[in-house]
């Protein structure tokens, strides 16, 4: 009976880092669609705060492109949590966003306004965040208990 939870630990952990190499890739679909708005020079920006927020955000998205579905797939193959570099990969992106946009509103632009033109970028922006989160919670939960 033990044996069978294990493997079956084993297994939705694996389909759940599936998942998450599945969303990555529709992630990097997304950011290839629109390479004006990912790929620019953060620094080129004249406001200093914004130049700083521009940069993390940049990291961020870069960080959510490739770290979530690496960290997913370690434990299944090494053996060693890696849920907090999982949920910081996961997460950089849409605070850093967030942050942005609270600048912006705060300078007298629209708060996420840009999704009403764009709205796949609620998937990289917001839905894709709370996809990863969700299913790190199914991978790290079984790591934890087994």
């Amino acid at each position: 009976m033990k044996l069978n939870r294990f493997i079956s630990s084993v297994v939705s952990e694996r389909v759940a880092a599936l998942a998450v190499t599945l969303s990555t890739t529709v992630y990097w679909l997304a950011i290839l669609t629109f390479p004006d708005f990912f790929f620019f020079n953060p620094l080129a920006n004249l406001d200093p705060v914004f130049k700083i927020e521009q940069t993390i955000s940049t990291l961020g998205w870069v960080c959510m492109g490739i770290f979530p579905a690496v960290f997913a797939w370690i434990p299944s193959i090494k053996g060693r949590s890696t849920q907090p570099l999982y949920i910081f990969s996961a997460i950089l992106w849409p605070v850093s966003i967030f942050i942005i946009q609270a600048t912006l509103m705060f300078q007298g632009s629209g708060f996420y306004g840009y999704l009403a033109n764009y709205p796949i970028l609620i998937f990289t922006d917001l839905l894709n965040c709370l996809f990863l989160v969700l299913l790190g919670t199914q991978i790290f939960r079984s790591r934890n208990n087994s």
